[in-house]
């Protein structure tokens, strides 16, 4: 596993066999890139079976989980950020971050 955080994000890689994830939510936005394995990403009740390289996308107060379907091994590397982080660097991400509905378009 490699990880490092500072005031404003997060990043962590982890390789590793599958292990219950209970449904969870952050303060920050987070982006996962699903390297491989064999789950189910669950945000507010919505399942997306998770292919190789696909990236999901949850909003501060969004409930998710992954839900695992073997022993398969998992990667992912994912990303997390502060609202503060995005809105001093004036991204306009904000704003299609903000305007997604919660549980859609993960």
């Amino acid at each position: 596993m490699i990880s490092f955080r500072e005031k404003d994000y997060m990043y962590s890689y982890n390789k590793m066999k599958p292990k219950a994830f209970s449904t969870h939510l952050h303060k920050y936005y987070e982006l996962l890139y699903f390297v491989k394995g064999d789950a189910t990403y669950v945000v507010e009740g919505n399942e997306y079976k998770a292919e190789d390289g696909d990236l999901f996308i949850t909003c501060p107060g969004e409930l998710h989980s992954i839900v695992f379907k073997s022993d398969k091994d998992y990667e992912r590397h994912f990303i997390q950020i502060s609202e503060d982080f995005l809105t001093e660097e004036g991204c306009d991400m904000l704003k299609l971050l903000r305007e997604k509905p919660f549980g859609k378009n993960n």
